[in-house]
């Protein structure tokens, strides 16, 4: 329960949550390609995409999208009620791929996406992140600098 929590509260965190989301997907879209291009049946490959997420957020929507599944529902139509995890992109492109037959090239596609977008979300954060820690090392040498000068002037005042 715990894990659960702390894996869901990812979600609100600006600047990570999108990452997060992205990086799921390329392991959701990859795996369940990969697992469809070789032939399993798609509630079994669902169900063991499920397993391969150390995220529980993820792992328990894919259990609940692989019972929608069962019950004669499309994947698509579970991933679109669900907009906050699974973009609608995706989603869109799941749907197209159901409808015409070409699942698994859509999720291959879609993993090749994704991937360059973690690649890109990864890259911006540095740069982002590059400024933030030049000031942080400049405000810490200038401490350190005032806190050896303060005591040596003060003694430099005491002579007098």
């Amino acid at each position: 329960m715990v894990k659960y929590i702390l894996d869901y509260s990812i979600f609100f965190i600006p600047a990570v949550a999108p990452l997060v989301v992205a990086v799921n997907m390329v392991n959701f879209t990859r795996v369940l390609a990969m697992l469809l291009k070789s032939g399993v049946k798609i509630v079994e490959a669902v169900r063991i995409t499920a397993n391969t997420f150390d995220n529980i957020v993820y792992h328990r929507m894919l259990d609940a999208a692989n019972e929608e599944i069962k019950k004669g529902g499309q994947l698509a139509g579970y991933l679109i009620t669900h907009r906050k995890f699974f973009p609608p992109l995706l989603s869109g492109m799941i749907e197209v791929g159901e409808n015409t037959g070409n699942l698994e090239d859509n999720l291959f596609y879609l993993s090749e996406y994704y991937d360059e977008e973690v690649d890109n979300k990864l890259h911006n954060m540095t740069s982002l992140l590059e400024p933030v820690m030049l000031l942080f090392m400049g405000l810490l040498v200038g401490f350190v600098a005032i806190s050896l000068i303060t005591p040596i002037y003060s003694l430099s005042q005491g002579v007098k």
